[in-house]
């Protein structure tokens, strides 16, 4: 992340230190504040706070890029940040709203395999929420019981910024080469992964926004970026089309090498060696000399 951002600002430092060297316009901005904090006694669906303070759901995002789901965290004193011109409509409703209306819910019968970690996946929300409202001490659930679920106000285009759909716009980006999921396995690592897939634990970061401090989840999936394999020419195909198939290598000569070999090992001639580097046929070779070789790329025995 320091790689990533810090030249960033430091270009924008210059940008704004020295304007006219690279043709920019600066305006002027007054030197106050245009944002307040506002202190949450409750959990607040984003939605609603749009409704309220007159902003996008995404500009709330903006404003507040630690917001990671459709609502703010369970939390108390959490403090959500807005424009100046806009918090005082918001305190009003605020003031004025149930706390307990603030998140919708609805109640979920525990079926046979579920786990909190499911449910919670299903609605969007976190353990610790399901945990909190229903006064769970623990993670253990029975089926048949009957759970208290905070759920979205607006479907899962509606927060187009959330961390979810962050990841759902990431996975379906488009970029060169083949992409391939991967499902995390159990013992799996980000190093053993890149060794699998002939990458970098750097690109697999890059492309999946992770830390790569944090342990991956099992079952999380990993977009990969393969480069695409290159065709190989069909040589046959080449002789037929009568496509000029000479290439010009450089040889390094080694150790017990002479012309004789030289030439037999490429296909060619003593003679024509010779010719193309001004040689005696004769002529003693150093290890080490360089020649200029013409080989024919479907009868040479290089390697």
């Amino acid at each position: 992340e320091t790689r990533g951002y810090v030249p960033r600002l430091l270009a924008v430092a210059q940008l704004i230190k020295y304007p006219d060297r690279y043709g920019q316009v600066l305006t002027p901005v007054k030197n106050q504040p245009k944002l307040s904090a506002v202190r949450l006694d409750s959990q607040l669906d984003l939605a609603l706070a749009a409704d309220w303070s007159g902003l996008s759901v995404d500009e709330l995002y903006t404003l507040n890029p630690g917001l990671k789901r459709w609502a703010t965290p369970d939390i108390d004193n959490y403090q959500l940040l807005l424009p100046i011109d806009k918090v005082s409509a918001f305190k009003q409703h605020l003031v004025q709203s149930d706390p307990k209306t603030r998140i919708q819910w609805l109640r979920h019968r525990v079926l046979s395999g579920q786990s909190l970690i499911s449910i919670a996946r299903q609605y969007k929300t976190t353990v610790e929420s399901i945990q909190s409202v229903n006064d769970l001490s623990s993670s253990n659930i029975k089926a048949g019981a009957y759970l208290i679920v905070p759920v979205s106000r607006l479907g899962d285009g509606g927060y187009a910024l959330s961390e979810q759909q962050r990841e759902k716009q990431r996975l379906n980006a488009k970029k060169t080469g083949k992409k391939v999921m991967h499902k995390v396995r159990k013992g799996e690592s980000l190093w053993s992964i890149s060794r699998q897939y002939q990458t970098t634990v750097a690109s697999l970061i890059k492309w999946n926004q992770l830390s790569d401090v944090k342990a991956l989840p099992i079952g999380k999936e990993l977009v990969i970026w393969q480069k695409a394999a290159a065709q190989k020419p069909d040589l046959k195909r080449i002789v037929n089309t009568g496509l000029d198939i000479n290439r010009k290598v450089t040889y390094r000569v080694k150790s017990g090498d002479n012309l004789s070999s030289i030439a037999r090992k490429f296909n060619t001639s003593v003679d024509k060696i010779a010719k193309h580097n001004h040689l005696d046929v004769d002529q003693v070779l150093k290890i080490g000399q360089k020649l200029n070789i013409q080989v024919n790329v479907l009868n040479s025995n290089m390697k």
